[in-house]
């Protein structure tokens, strides 16, 4: 079954009738009523004569939203509302009613194309206000007591614009608030003359950059009816250098010479790096020595007569370490030999003229290289054999002969000796 609803408004001090709806509800299954007088009158503030207006009758929530009479006029002073409703549901209804800016209000409603609503801010009543009975007359008097005026001035434009980067990949920026006739609804920030984001408060952070790249920056204030402000003089940040992956390249030409039995000296050709070179790390037999500056090192307090072994790396400012160098290795020198040989064992057979002195091949950690002899305890000579003849002397003479024992480091052994005669004379 079809149902049609007219909805009959009058406006008696201007002399205006308006017929303004017909709907065709189409099939319900829900009870209907038939000829409902719901009678009334709007009044407004002096502001809203002569204004379009639109009041509406709606089983929703949300005004203009599935509603089920909508009636327009033009405001005149004391309107009064009469209402002829016919095959409708039985229930409650929110009745809603606002007074345009715009030329009509056929388009649906927006905030701020009104100057008053009866209701909950620009949204709704505060609960169901009117129920259409199964008989009689619905009474309801509509007051628009608030003007809300159409905003069309933007707020102030930002001002003090700054940005710093803290790193490669984050801008942070701020700026002094804006003013506003209204309310202040947010900013929106530019990068690079584009909209990037929309926020509430005079400080954000722009991530996820380029390093070593320039952005530049705008902001705009908005308010709750969506003026925009003009932008903020451009403010330019650079991100942090792009972090160095490169590593160095390998050094070259690493030689290494024994000084003495405990240093060595090393030396290699530089590195060369994008950035720059930071220093040199040597490793001695595979683990880390030192780090120097220059392309020359020396490695102290080493054990004589070691073999030791030695690369070297370079490394940079970011840390980025080169591939090493081949291996070198060297050997130090022998160990310095301070112990002395034994003492010599001296034994002598004499003869008329002659003295005939032997004596013993002392032991030594290194080796005897020679043997200094004394008689009658002042030096006589250095020989590098066992044994001497003492010649031309008289019969009967005695002599005392003492022998030492050197090695090649000059280590001298304590003097071994013994006191031999010539024979005696014949005559």
């Amino acid at each position: 079954m079809k149902h049609h609803i007219w909805l009959v408004f009058r406006l008696p001090l201007i002399g205006v009738c308006v017929v303004l709806l017909f709907i065709n509800c189409g099939e319900d299954n829900n009870p209907l009523v038939d000829n409902i007088n719901v009678v009334g009158v709007l009044s407004y503030p002096s502001e809203a004569a002569g204004r379009v207006f639109v009041i509406r009758v709606d089983d929703n929530t949300v005004f203009g939203d599935g509603f089920i009479k909508s009636l327009h006029g033009t405001c005149g002073s004391g309107t009064e509302m009469n209402y002829s409703i016919s095959d409708v549901p039985v229930g409650t209804f929110y009745v809603y009613a606002a007074v345009c800016v715009v030329s009509n209000c056929d388009e649906g409603p927006q905030i701020g194309d009104y100057l008053g609503f009866y209701g909950t801010g620009l949204s709704s009543p505060d609960e169901a206000n009117a129920t259409i009975p199964e008989s009689g007359t619905v009474t309801l008097d509509i007051t628009l007591s608030e003007i809300i005026e159409h905003d069309t001035e933007p707020p102030s434009t930002p001002t003090g614009l700054a940005c710093s980067a803290p790193d490669e990949t984050h801008v942070n920026l701020s700026w002094y608030a804006s003013s506003d006739n209204t309310v202040i609804a947010g900013y929106v920030i530019y990068r690079d003359g584009d909209s990037m984001m929309t926020v509430l408060d005079t400080a954000t952070t722009d991530s996820g950059l380029g390093c070593d790249t320039i952005y530049c920056y705008q902001v705009s204030a908005y308010d709750t009816a969506g003026n925009v402000s003009a932008r903020s003089q451009q403010a330019c940040c650079t991100t942090d250098q792009c972090p160095d992956t490169v590593p160095p390249s390998t050094p070259t030409g690493l030689v290494c010479n024994a000084v003495d039995e405990t240093r060595i000296n090393l030396s290699w050709q530089a590195s060369t790096d994008d950035v720059e070179i930071a220093g040199y790390i040597v490793y001695r037999d595979g683990d880390s020595l030192k780090t120097v500056l220059d392309t020359v090192a020396t490695d102290g307090g080493l054990s004589c007569d070691t073999l030791y072994c030695y690369h070297v790396s370079a490394v940079d400012a970011a840390s980025n370490k080169s591939l090493p160098t081949d291996q070198v290795c060297c050997i130090i020198d022998s160990c310095l030999d301070t112990e002395p040989p034994g003492a010599p064992i001296v034994v002598c057979t004499g003869g008329e003229d002659r003295i005939h002195i032997y004596w013993t091949d002392p032991w030594d950690n290194v080796g005897v290289v020679g043997y200094r002899i004394y008689r009658d305890g002042w030096y006589w000579m250095d020989v590098t054999w066992c044994c001497v003849t003492d010649e031309g002397l008289s019969c009967g003479e005695v002599i005392e002969y003492e022998v030492a024992a050197y090695d090649a480091a000059g280590n001298m052994s304590a003097r071994g000796g013994t006191h031999c005669k010539t024979d005696e004379c014949d005559w």
